[in-house]
């Protein structure tokens, strides 16, 4: 994981569970933790919604990004793409405690 978006998640109150040097420039050198998907899903919470590849990366939604009940699309959810399943979770996670 990169620096930035470890930090980024750090900030946002992410745990730090076991944290490892990512690569921050010294003097601001930094451990952060470097999380795993499931790690990720589960913080997360029951706001996770699915993850899935599709053909130019893959795509994190929260739980309600479906429809609401009106089955009109529910404009304040997030959805998420990214290179990478990790990077698309981290920024969901983001997006749900910022």
């Amino acid at each position: 994981m990169k620096y930035e978006l470890a930090k980024k998640l750090k900030d946002a109150g992410f745990p730090q569970k076991n944290p490892v040097y990512v690569g921050g420039r010294i003097p601001n050198e930094e451990f952060l933790s470097s999380p795993k998907l499931d790690e990720l899903i589960e913080a997360c919470g029951d706001k996770f919604g699915s993850l899935e590849k599709i053909n130019c990366g893959w795509r994190a939604k929260s739980y309600s990004c479906l429809y609401n009940k009106s089955g009109e699309f529910n404009k304040d959810d997030i959805m998420t793409l990214e290179q990478t399943p990790i990077e698309a979770v981290s920024y969901l996670y983001l997006g749900l405690n910022i």
